[in-house]
């Protein structure tokens, strides 16, 4: 009776060994699974705070593309409304000058008129102080005519120059929408990120992309959904995905490709 006692003692610790290093081996594998999750963990948050930052980046890089353009628009604007005003000037400049050139040719008319004769309410001897007089007014009048002329080809310079400024500043609107090209255009998503609602386009301002870009996602030749350009780079875009375009349950992928959805005529 003693010796099964003995046994049935040698038996339970044998167990409770075998139970105990298989608790052990449980809780060392759930350590490691728990720690390897908490590696990806932060691997993943790194990520996200890499493509956060990225985001952001581009946006301020688009801001700033925006706000050129705007500056341009208006300084565009500015020049027609000074071209208008220096246009204007110079006609009121011409105006004057042809109303000073009639009066120095009446003056000369008078002054050859004297010289001839002696009016009857003008004593003889009065007349070397009227020729004077009117000699005196000829030169006024002809450095007036001298300035006008002067004015005159200044405003000439300044309407040329106003004139190469709109020229110039038009060919730098026209070019930024001339960037948008012809219904062949056409590039793939190379990648998608699904938590924040965003994809990377392997098109850029290169590729006449610009910030309002309107883009059609398809696949096997058929339309799927929508996106719109939120960060323009030279190479690459970053858009994101136009809400309740894509039909429920389909999702943008990585190798879809994006077509314009409207094009400038040509």
């Amino acid at each position: 009776m003693k010796n099964l006692f003995y046994l049935l003692a040698v038996i339970s610790i044998g167990v409770a060994a075998f139970f105990g290093w298989q608790v052990k081996a449980n809780t060392e594998d759930k350590i490691t699974k728990r720690d390897d999750l908490i590696n990806r963990n932060k691997i993943q948050t790194s990520k996200i705070n890499e493509q956060t930052e990225n985001r952001k980046l581009a946006t301020k890089e688009r801001d700033a593309s925006r706000d050129a353009k705007n500056i341009a628009v208006a300084e565009l604007d500015k020049s027609k409304s000074d071209f208008g005003i220096l246009k204007r000037t110079l006609s009121e400049v011409e105006a004057r000058q042809e109303d000073a050139n009639a009066r120095v040719e009446k003056n000369e008319q008078l002054l050859a008129e004297i010289k001839q004769q002696v009016p009857g309410d003008i004593r003889i001897e009065d007349v070397p102080q009227v020729v004077n007089d009117l000699r005196e007014e000829e030169k006024a009048k002809n450095k007036s005519l001298e300035e006008l002329n002067l004015v005159h080809s200044k405003l000439d310079k300044e309407v040329i120059k106003l004139k190469e400024d709109i020229v110039r500043t038009s060919g730098k609107i026209q070019e930024s929408k001339k960037r948008v090209g012809n219904n062949d255009f056409e590039a793939s998503v190379s990648a998608v990120n699904h938590d924040w609602g965003f994809l990377v386009i392997g098109a850029g301002e290169k590729s006449g992309l610009t910030g309002e870009s309107k883009l059609l996602v398809k696949r096997s030749g058929r339309l799927v959904g929508k996106v719109a350009i939120s960060a323009l780079e030279a190479n690459q875009a970053i858009a994101e995905i136009v809400p309740g375009s894509f039909a429920k349950g389909v999702v943008v992928q990585a190798g879809d490709r994006v077509i314009l959805e409207s094009v400038n005529p040509n």
